[in-house]
């Protein structure tokens, strides 16, 4: 018989009783709870769910702005109220992972999507984030001959450089440029601030180019060229609305779609599928691949 219970936590989900005998807990983890971004992927998992004919007891937990040793805390919360499965988008490649080493000792099933840790997980579900770097260049390129721009220096801004999937996703980036007559500056790392970024960009109009390898640097690049109203080829990621909105009016000239409900939606199956389980197998490798959206197709953009 199914049955599906959902709860939603954006704090500690303190007197929430998740004790339901029987049922399976599995816990959705991920960066901080204000992006569109995590609601694709929640939304796949409350559909594998919905056609699971297993009793799971799913949970959505997330700092609300991204922090570590918030992160960290949440996965120790899922170990106390004694998770099967964690499903988690890791902030750090390294500072989650004596709290993921725990889960693992205790048992839980350690799930990536989006982004890993550097801890050994059953399974990863996630886009090839170097190709997806690769892509973004290549389709920049592709914008700068359209325009009949053949050198100047291009600006790429990350979340910080402990952040494996935007690290990856820049390093790609950076390999399509090699011996061109482009220039690529220091990378701008997100977690300086919003303001920062839209203060370099605001203060470098001569620069051709700006790669936002996540919807934060996207939406941030964006609005202060928006604001600033100065042409420059901007190439971003993740589909949120102001950004389609941005590519409708030109300010920004494309963006990769991470497939977040199919992402969500397999790793969610995935962890049901393997709660009664056995195996010997670890790091299981899913790559789901990414869509250029421009002005062209943007009713692609579900």
């Amino acid at each position: 018989m199914l049955c599906t219970l959902i709860l939603f936590c954006t704090g500690c989900g303190a007197g929430e009783n998740l004790n339901v005998s029987g049922e399976k807990k599995i816990y959705l983890v991920t960066m901080d709870n204000t992006s569109s971004f995590w609601e694709g992927i929640n939304n796949g998992c409350k559909k594998a769910i919905e056609e699971s004919d297993k009793q799971i007891n799913y949970r959505w937990i997330a700092p609300n702005e991204r922090n570590v040793s918030s992160q960290s805390g949440y996965i120790d919360l899922a170990i106390e109220e004694g998770a099967d499965a964690i499903i988690i988008s890791a902030i750090s490649l390294n500072e989650t992972n004596e709290s993921l080493k725990k889960a693992d000792e205790a048992g839980v099933k350690i799930i990536y999507i989006d982004s890993a840790a550097s801890y050994e997980p059953l399974a990863s579900f996630m886009t090839d984030n170097e190709i997806a770097g690769e892509t973004a260049a290549k389709t920049m390129l592709k914008a700068f001959e359209n325009a009949g721009i053949t050198s100047g220096t291009i600006a790429v801004a990350a979340n910080d450089a402990n952040t494996l999937n935007t690290s990856l996703r820049d390093r790609g980036f950076r390999k399509i440029f090699e011996d061109t007559d482009f220039e690529i500056v220091q990378t701008l790392y997100m977690s300086r601030g919003v303001q920062d970024l839209k203060n370099t960009v605001a203060a470098h109009p001569e620069y051709v180019g700006f790669f936002g390898t996540n919807q934060s640097a996207t939406l941030a690049i964006g609005e202060q060229l928006e604001q600033s109203a100065t042409k420059q080829i901007v190439v971003g990621f993740d589909v949120a609305p102001q950004t389609v909105e941005r590519i409708k009016s030109g300010v920004i000239y494309a963006t990769m779609k991470q497939d977040n409900f199919k992402m969500g939606y397999d790793a969610m199956k995935f962890a049901i599928e393997s709660l009664n389980k056995k195996t010997t197998e670890k790091n299981i490798y899913n790559s789901i691949g990414v869509k250029v959206i421009t002005k062209e197709n943007l009713n692609e953009v579900e």
